[in-house]
C-alpha cells in the first residue's frame, strides 16, 4: 500500500487499483492487476493489464520471493 500512495503522491498519475475502496468493479480490477503475483504467464497478465489500459506496472519483488 505505502507503494500506490507513493506512487499516487509524487506523480499524480491515476492508480488502477487502490484496494481499500470497495465496489465490484474495482474488486473485478484489484483481481486482475493481482494476477501478477500467481502463476499466471507473463503475456496473458500483460494483456489482462493492457485492457486495463494500464502504462507502467510496479512489481514488488517481496510478494514475489519466498522468506525463510
Amino acid at each position: 500500500m505505502p507503494t500506490m500512495a507513493s506512487v499516487k503522491l509524487s506523480t499524480l498519475h491515476p492508480i488502477v487499483n487502490h484496494p481499500h475502496y470497495e465496489d465490484a468493479d474495482l474488486r473485478a480490477r484489484t483481481k486482475v492487476v493481482y494476477s501478477a503475483y500467481s502463476r499466471k504467464s507473463a503475456k496473458e497478465v500483460r494483456d489482462k493489464l493492457v485492457e486495463l489500459h494500464v502504462n507502467y506496472y510496479i512489481l514488488e519483488e517481496a510478494w514475489c520471493v519466498v522468506r525463510t
